[in-house]
């Protein structure tokens, strides 16, 4: 199966692999909506599996071809961070918090072409966004497993990872109103505007914040892994209230922040999207969860990982595997179809959670 998708990346002009692959016809292309590019989350979560199956198989030929991805990819954050030097420069070395259409603090846009020789960014489209949702937020994890994968030897992994995590906390990390809960946003890289939507996908977030503090090579208790651990931590709050919040107990797939200051007329730190307020069965949140409660040995991370799971017995369950839900916030709707998304057993998940 390796050899046969590794035409994804062969008939890409700069290895960058397309999207979709018939293995059938033997063809690669970009999916129709994504016209001449990739997501920055297809192409930046292939290293861990290809670079395994080159281990096993002794074939460096897989892990050639990723590897040369991320050093595309770092090649576009290191022009990044020439184009934020040129602009603190020419702001006579002011600090500047904000994003540009230019410049990303060490962040990546969700869509890169990868029909021309060299790569380059596509912030001509809706997908012209700095996100850690479904079209992004993989290749930031994937950085940072990556160099765990290799027992931390690798430091290009890592470095690309923090220098990403740096303008995470400078550009997407944000509080709402009127409770403070903790969220990561998007910005839209042509003009600069926030969009104060968090994708439930987005809650793996809190475990990768945990998961870099741990390993930071300076270790848990320097001040950047320490606030990042804060990050993680809040972040897992977050989303355990996108589930608690709900009438049925379940997380919608989006949510839209308040940001206005408290006047006593809203109480609610958010509310689902209008689009988002279903729920896919999503793991990321117990993922996050997981990941603290080993980390930290914090009860409350199995607590709240318990109502989730009873929440999910009650409405997503039937006789022949689990189900989306239509409306979380609608305990009288009944489950909508299934998904792979969550396939453990109910007694394989309750052992895991005690």
């Amino acid at each position: 199966l390796g050899e046969r998708l590794l035409m994804a990346f062969d008939v890409s002009p700069s290895g960058l692999p397309m999207g979709q692959t018939i293995l059938k016809s033997g063809r690669s292309f970009n999916r129709g909506y994504q016209h001449e590019t990739s997501s920055l989350a297809d192409i930046g979560s292939l290293q861990v599996e290809f670079r395994y199956l080159a281990h096993v198989t002794q074939n460096k030929r897989y892990q050639g071809k990723v590897v040369h991805i991320i050093k595309l990819l770092q090649d576009l954050q290191q022009q990044q961070d020439q184009v934020e030097a040129e602009e603190h420069k020419s702001n006579g070395g002011k600090r500047d918090d904000k994003t540009t259409s230019n410049c990303y603090h060490g962040l990546l846009p969700v869509s890169i072409r990868n029909d021309t020789p060299k790569p380059q960014f596509d912030d001509l489209t809706n997908n012209a966004l700095l996100s850690l949702g479904p079209k992004g937020g993989a290749f930031y994890e994937y950085l940072l497993k990556t160099w765990l994968q290799g027992d931390k030897s690798e430091s290009m992994y890592r470095e690309m990872y923090d220098k990403a995590m740096k303008g995470v906390r400078k550009l997407l990390v944000h509080t709402s109103e009127p409770n403070g809960l903790t969220y990561l946003a998007e910005v839209d890289q042509r003009n600069g505007n926030v969009l104060h939507n968090m994708d439930q996908y987005v809650c793996k977030m809190g475990g990768l914040f945990a998961l870099g503090a741990y390993t930071h090579p300076h270790g848990l208790a320097s001040s950047v892994a320490q606030h990042d651990l804060q990050i993680g931590k809040a972040l897992a709050y977050t989303c355990y209230q996108m589930y608690a919040r709900m009438s049925t107990g379940l997380s919608p797939e989006c949510v839209s922040f308040n940001t206005n200051s408290y006047d006593g007329s809203n109480t609610k730190d958010f509310e689902p999207c209008s689009n988002g307020r279903h729920h896919y069965l999503r793991s990321e949140t117990v993922e996050t969860l997981y990941i603290l409660y080993h980390l930290t040995n914090d009860p409350v991370y199995q607590e709240w990982g318990w109502e989730i799971f009873q929440s999910l017995e009650q409405l997503c369950r039937s006789l022949v595997g689990y189900a989306s839900v239509k409306d979380v916030d609608n305990t009288k709707n009944h489950n909508e179809e299934f998904s792979s998304n969550y396939s453990t057993s109910s007694d394989d998940l309750e052992d895991r959670m005690e």
